[in-house]
């Protein structure tokens, strides 16, 4: 969220608190994304250095901005200089629509895999959790009862 409303509403402080949670949490982290995130959201759904698992769905879409708001703020001069604004900015989303490949950003946003929503990656998310189980060993399983 952008602009005077989300800044009086705190969006920012209050998205910033979500994510030291997650890099405190002492817990595997689960992500599956089926939407977007863009931008500080991105960083709200795995800490890099902790144990954790993103999945996507082939739906999912993450990175710095939509690309529709950043042609708009990209190529704001063009767009004004161009004899026809609107066909040069259909122009330029749609090459840059073409050229965005949700494989080439899975190894770079670190999603472990893309899974079929028709069938949610159960062998993979339970083979997944049964490492990070072993990963973290009894002693270090927070979520188990201790005496």
């Amino acid at each position: 969220m952008i602009g005077p409303a989300a800044e009086r509403g705190n969006v920012v402080r209050k998205g910033m608190r979500a994510i030291q949670s997650l890099i405190e949490a002492e817990v595997p982290v689960v992500t599956i994304h089926v939407r977007k995130a863009y931008g500080m959201a991105v960083s709200a759904t795995a800490n890099p250095d902790g144990l954790c698992l993103r999945l996507a769905w082939p739906s999912a879409e993450w990175g710095d901005m939509p690309i529709e708001g950043g042609v708009e703020a990209g190529y704001r001069r063009e767009i004004e200089a161009s004899p026809d604004p609107q066909a040069f900015r259909r122009e330029v989303e749609q090459r840059l629509l073409t050229a965005a490949d949700p494989w080439k950003t899975v190894e770079a946003f670190g999603v472990e895999s893309r899974i079929d929503p028709g069938r949610p990656g159960g062998a993979f998310l339970n083979a997944s959790l049964h490492a990070l189980a072993t990963r973290l060993g009894p002693q270090r399983r927070p979520w188990t009862m201790r005496p």
